[in-house]
């Protein structure tokens, strides 16, 4: 679950009928790995997805993808490979 400082608006409201805009949660640091699971990567695994299966949430991928020095732009990691899944 996410703490505290993940607490802000992950979806910014307007009054009308307009399409809604979120915004990703963005805590300063990624935490020690040392107290992070582990998770092996799967056909179809997408760093999105995964935020959604540990945190609940998909706006948390990039903290998946920091903590694992994947922030290239892709947001599917190679099949087979170990990613380190922080714990919040």
């Amino acid at each position: 679950m996410a703490s505290d400082r993940h607490k802000e608006p992950l979806e910014e409201a307007s009054g009308d009928n307009s399409p809604r805009h979120y915004k990703t949660a963005l805590p300063k640091d990624v935490p020690d790995l040392t107290m992070s699971t582990t998770h092996r990567v799967r056909f179809g695994d997408r760093f999105d997805t995964l935020a959604f299966e540990y945190y609940k949430t998909p706006t948390l991928w990039w903290y998946i993808a920091k903590a694992n020095h994947m922030v290239d732009g892709t947001m599917s990691p190679p099949v087979g490979t170990i990613l380190f899944i922080p714990r919040l």
